[in-house]
């Protein structure tokens, strides 16, 4: 019997990587996510930082010029914070559409290993059928000649 193939083998190659490239692209944009929580950790720390010195100054003498000074800082600081988060957000939704889409690769690469293993396994079974008719046709072959040598036949 000829040897096992399997005709969509190719097809299932560029499912394979089509499920690699997923599986990169999940893991660049976690990266990126977790880098953008990183930052806005950082703003946040920035802000908290200057707002309790800006507490402490506001509780000494502080010119109408420091004052607006430190007011605009903490503003920017705010912008900053606020950037930061919303970079975060769009990360994490980026997050969940790779996911996604590596669920999805990774779905019709199960499909077609699936229909292999299945086609694999008819080939197998008529493999051993014809394997069976072989090996009957032996012992019928064996047994008439047997039954001829005793001159039943």
């Amino acid at each position: 019997m000829k040897p096992f193939r399997f005709n969509l083998e190719k097809v299932l190659k560029v499912r394979q990587v089509e499920t690699m490239k997923a599986k990169q692209a999940l893991a660049s944009a976690q990266l990126a996510s977790g880098q953008a929580w990183v930052t806005m950790e950082n703003c946040r720390k920035q802000r908290v930082a200057f707002e309790a010195d800006w507490e402490a100054r506001r509780k000494g003498r502080m010119t109408a010029a420091e004052w607006s000074q430190a007011s605009e800082r903490q503003s920017a600081l705010v912008q900053q914070e606020q950037k930061a988060v919303d970079i975060l957000h769009r990360s994490l939704a980026l997050v969940a559409e790779k996911r996604a889409e590596l669920e999805e690769a990774e779905r019709k690469e199960q499909a077609l290993t699936k229909l292999r293993e299945q086609q694999f396994e008819a080939h197998e079974y008529a493999e051993r059928a014809e394997e069976q008719i072989i090996t009957d046709e032996i012992a019928q072959t064996v047994r008439r000649t047997h039954l001829q040598q005793k001159g039943v036949g």
